[in-house]
């Protein structure tokens, strides 16, 4: 039991620690702090679901979906990424002349954060190929009890590794009273979330 609850945390820790589109939004979040909590929450909620049903036997459903529409998950993420990227540049080339940066987030309202970090968290395709097939995968030869301490070692590290990542950042928002010092973080956002739309696009056959 011990053992499959240290193999899921594990691997479930190592897997959400890549950088990538949700983890920079996360960051981001926590950053302004503006809605970190719901914004966590969503994220460890929607991987404890993925790798729940990923763990006892869903994900071998969703795979032949994966395959066959692979080339059109992967394209309208990709266009997802650029559009969002695009925001935050032009976030950063907006904020030019203003003295308070971290005031000019305050006016993005809870579904707005919502239906973003829902998008980026739900048009991942990584997100399904790492909880669902790969975790799935690894968790065949357990019994129900070894399952069940996978899984939840599994969820634990993602619950865990998004509230360092969220609460963690606002530690640092007193450094983010100037407009420069948002620019810096949207620029760099931006160049993050092109560089996996690119990478998104990579992985199709149509390019």
């Amino acid at each position: 039991m011990l053992a499959a609850f240290s193999s899921g945390f594990a691997i479930s820790f190592g897997l959400i620690l890549a950088i990538g589109a949700q983890n920079a939004f996360v960051l981001r979040q926590g950053l302004a702090r503006q809605y970190v909590t719901m914004v966590v929450l969503f994220c460890a909620v929607s991987d404890a679901l993925l790798i729940c049903a990923g763990v006892f036997g869903l994900g071998r459903l969703f795979a032949p979906l994966m395959q066959e529409f692979q080339n059109v998950i992967f394209v309208g993420a990709a266009i997802w990424l650029g559009v969002y990227g695009g925001m935050r540049l032009n976030s950063a080339h907006m904020q030019t002349h203003q003295i308070d940066a971290s005031a000019s987030h305050t006016d993005t309202s809870r579904w707005q954060v919502l239906v973003s970090i829902a998008l980026m968290t739900l048009l991942n395709p990584h997100v399904y190929l790492d909880t669902l097939l790969l975790i799935g995968t690894l968790s065949l030869g357990l019994e129900m009890a070894g399952k069940i301490a996978f899984a939840t070692g599994a969820c634990l590290a993602s619950l865990t590794f998004f509230c360092a990542l969220g609460f963690g950042a606002t530690r640092l928002s007193p450094l983010m009273k100037t407009a420069r010092s948002w620019q810096i973080v949207d620029v760099v956002i931006g160049c993050i979330m092109f560089v996996l739309a690119i990478s998104m696009l990579a992985q199709t056959s149509w390019f």
